[in-house]
């Protein structure tokens, strides 16, 4: 193992750059979600309108997906970036500035929504940028180094919000939030001309058909390896445990009584598991030849965890949700590696958008069950439903990996172009 001043020392400025604009922008995420969920909740004392809030931002997804991904490919992931982050900040700010005028919540739900359709097209273009700007040998460990920025990021979001909160009020923890998206703008803004990333846009027109062929393209591409439609389902594991790990947080800070305090230990438990799991995962060389052991050790850990993590107090549950992160993340740097390497420049954006597409479609069907189920039957309930999908995911990538299926290189063997 080599250190991570080492990889530091390989860099370059502009994949500097991109680490502060990863910082930044989780800084805000790390607050958002939990702020919405607090101001929603609080107006409504209802987790279904939430979960509500969440369902439709998957579906709007949807359509986002559909057209985003093609154009990512197209044109420059560094413009797509720096406008999401740019336009995030300035919404949030507005919007907590009418809750503080209106008393209304109308416009953290339209933020929200507009959170969610964007949040893939900023996914995808950080998942582009990264191996045009890194070096094929230096990216798993770039990409644990990435995620270790990242839930750095939302940890000192959370911790943020939650000092604001409790010195001032709700309404001005959300606005702050939008100071870090706006600087997360200016770091993409800083990363300057990329020449070999200003992709010129074939059509003036995004038309139906156009974005069609473009799906066509990348599923032929995919037929010839057809491991990679079960590499890009197993990958949106991750981003479903994140979004249902939102839903959850504030139901069970109430069930366990953690009051203020209590969003420091679950939130916070959960991003320290992930921060640490980045950290030791960015000093292994070659990490993409571990990556089926760690994907399915990892999904049984969030299995049984997820299963455990209502039985107890606060610091019990906050010790989960720590194994929690630390398995997650794991898994999702193990799988994104290994993904960009298989797929190659062509199909960074378009697959980045596929892997959202699975969760977003999942999400839309399994969130307001479990909001459902929390308020018909109680947190454990919802819990132990959600242990049962990871199951499913677990059991899956334990099957496609066996030698009947796809074998042991699984997530290995790139598509033939």
């Amino acid at each position: 193992m080599k250190s991570n001043t080492f990889l530091l020392k390989q860099l370059d400025r502009r994949a500097y750059f991109l680490l502060l604009n990863v910082l930044f922008t989780n800084i805000g995420l790390g607050g958002h979600s939990l702020m919405t969920g607090i101001l929603i909740y609080n107006v409504t004392g209802s987790v279904v309108a939430f979960a509500t809030t969440l369902s439709l931002g998957f579906a709007l997804d949807l359509v986002g997906q559909f057209f985003g991904g093609g154009i990512l490919d197209r044109i420059s992931p560094r413009s797509t970036a720096n406008f999401v982050n740019i336009s995030r900040g300035l919404l949030i700010i507005i919007a907590g500035i009418l809750v503080i005028v209106t008393k209304s919540i109308v416009g953290v739900i339209i933020v929200s929504l507009y959170m969610s359709i964007m949040g893939p097209a900023y996914r995808a273009s950080i998942f582009s940028l990264s191996p045009q700007l890194i070096q094929q040998e230096l990216l798993s460990r770039y990409n644990a180094l990435r995620m270790g920025v990242m839930q750095a990021g939302q940890l000192l979001g959370l911790g943020m919000s939650t000092l604001i909160l409790a010195m001032a009020n709700k309404e001005l923890a959300f606005i702050s939030l939008g100071i870090w998206f706006l600087l997360g703008g200016l770091m993409t803004f800083s990363l300057g001309k990329l020449p070999s990333l200003e992709k010129t846009i074939h059509s003036k027109m995004f038309n139906f058909t156009q974005t069609l062929l473009e799906w066509k393209e990348l599923l032929v591409a995919f037929r010839t390896t057809p491991s990679i439609y079960a590499h890009v389902l197993i990958s949106s594991s991750g981003l479903l445990i994140t979004a249902i790990i939102n839903l959850l947080i504030v139901p069970l800070n109430e069930s366990l009584k953690g009051q203020s305090f209590g969003y420091v230990i679950l939130d916070g438990g959960y991003i320290v598991g992930a921060f640490l799991a980045s950290y030791l995962l960015s000093r292994i060389v070659r990490l993409e030849r571990l990556s089926r052991y760690i994907v399915n050790i990892s999904l049984w850990l969030s299995t049984g965890a997820i299963f455990l993590v209502g039985g107890g107090n606060i610091y019990f549950a906050g010790f989960w949700l720590f194994v929690i992160g630390f398995s997650s993340t794991s898994a999702v740097i193990c799988l994104d590696t290994s993904l960009q390497l298989r797929v190659g420049s062509n199909y960074l954006g378009r697959t980045a958008i596929f892997q959202d597409v699975f969760m977003s479609l999942v999400a839309v069907f399994l969130v307001p069950i479990i909001a459902n189920t929390i308020e018909a039957q109680g947190i454990q309930s919802s819990l132990n439903l959600t242990s049962l999908v990871l199951f499913i995911y677990a059991g899956f990538t334990l099957l496609c990996g066996s030698s009947f299926i796809f074998g042991k290189r699984m997530f290995e063997k790139s598509i033939q172009l």
